[in-house]
Order: C-alpha cells, then sequence, then structure tokens
C-alpha cells in the first residue's frame, strides 16, 4: 500500500467524521432551540 493512498483515505475519513458531527451539533442545536420554544 502507498502511504499516499493511507494519507489519501484518512483525510475523507477525517473529512466524513467532521460532516457526521456538524450534522450532530446541527441537531442538537435544533432540539435544544425547540425545547426553549
Amino acid at each position: 500500500m502507498n502511504k499516499r493512498y493511507l494519507s489519501r483515505v484518512d483525510k475523507t475519513g477525517a473529512i466524513l467524521l467532521l460532516e457526521d458531527l456538524q450534522k450532530l451539533v446541527h441537531a442538537g442545536k435544533l432540539e435544544v432551540h425547540t425545547e426553549n420554544g
């Protein structure tokens, strides 16, 4: 396996994780907002 390939996979994996975290945070904000409202 190439080191380049591995770093590429790590980068895409990190991006996917960040997107998932953003979705969770966004959903959490919406839930809190509706609870307060």
